[in-house]
């Protein structure tokens, strides 16, 4: 006979779990439960959003690393399609950072000893041109900058 759940108590010894051992019996006892969750949901009356979610429960336990690849692949494809453009001091300080991913444009300004300069070449209508960013390469330098 299984016990009734009691909640979890809080665990006040430092936390055992260090090797991959440790890790892969977290991840079997987190398919476990959602083995039981799935069940659970099956015998509810099966309303689309029910059902969805118990084919996205069952395929991940039959595929674990699947919906991971697929979150990565997506985040990397994004990436690849992030355009920047910046402008830096002759140290590599940046001024001014513009990053425009999908629908979001991050903006930037750098640090004290150039936030002046940089706000007013905002104020002017500062144009930076925009490339596919490239982690490798090193950012321009703007011998202007200040």
């Amino acid at each position: 006979m299984e016990e009734a759940w009691d909640g979890i108590k809080p665990f006040n010894q430092p936390n055992p779990i260090h090797t991959m051992d440790h890790l892969a019996a977290v991840l079997g006892d987190t398919f476990e439960l959602l083995a039981e969750v799935s069940d659970y949901l099956s015998r509810l009356p099966l309303v689309p959003a029910t059902r969805e979610l118990i084919d996205k429960i069952d395929a991940h336990q039959n595929d674990p690393g699947a919906l991971t690849a697929m979150r990565i692949a997506k985040l990397i494809e994004v990436e690849a399609q992030s355009r920047v453009a910046g402008i830096y001091t002759p140290a590599g300080l940046p001024v001014i950072e513009v990053e425009v991913n999908l629908n979001t444009v991050r903006l930037k300004i750098g640090p004290e000893p150039v936030r002046r300069g940089a706000l007013a070449r905002l104020e002017r209508g500062q144009e930076l041109e925009l490339s596919l960013r490239d982690k490798r390469q090193a950012p321009p330098v703007d011998a202007s900058a200040q």
